[in-house]
């Protein structure tokens, strides 16, 4: 009799905790995408910060685990890597900073495929290069061009014929299209 009072006292206080718990649960859930959301934009703020050695030959993005942050991308100023992770570093919730952005270092013809895939992307997709901005970025490794970004669907056409033009650039062995097509204006 005294264990069958037991079970039904504990059932009864399941049965009242078990929202609260659910309550607490979903508020906890809440609490740390809302932290991890002011974190993004902590480390977000600090790369744009950094923009003014940002060229179109540079991208560096990020990935987040708890404290931990990886850089990522690709740049050929390593000033502009170092200042990326210096920045990140500072911030008081980060404890560790790994630094995976790829320093592109000076190659023969580089340059030249560099400046010749720019010219033909402002001259055929100008909306992806408004001031201060670039919504495509140009990496030149080993004679092979890669282009990362965004195009708006409007463009399409434009940004292919672009594509061909570069392909045809003196020295490149290849060009890979990184670029996503969007419906963004």
């Amino acid at each position: 009799m005294i264990l069958r009072s037991l079970v039904i006292s504990l059932f009864s206080t399941l049965l009242i905790a078990s929202p609260l718990l659910a309550q607490h649960t979903v508020q906890s859930a809440k609490s740390i995408h809302d932290q991890q959301e002011k974190h993004r934009k902590d480390v977000l703020k600090e790369l744009w910060s950094c923009t003014s050695r940002q060229t179109v030959f540079d991208y560096i993005g990020f990935q987040m685990s708890g404290s931990v942050v990886v850089l990522t991308g690709f740049t050929i100023n390593g000033a502009y890597k170092n200042e990326a992770q210096r920045r990140i570093e500072k911030l008081k919730w980060v404890t560790h900073v790994v630094n995976e952005v790829e320093f592109l270092p000076v190659e023969p013809g580089a340059q030249e495929m560099r400046s010749g895939a720019l010219a033909i992307l402002q001259r055929e997709v100008p909306q992806s290069f408004p001031q201060n901005h670039a919504n495509i970025r140009i990496k030149v490794d080993k004679m092979v061009i890669t282009l990362v970004g965004y195009v708006e669907s409007y463009n399409k056409l434009r940004y292919e014929a672009a594509l061909v033009q570069i392909k045809n650039l003196p020295l490149v062995k290849d060009v890979k299209d990184e670029v996503l097509i969007t419906d963004k204006k």
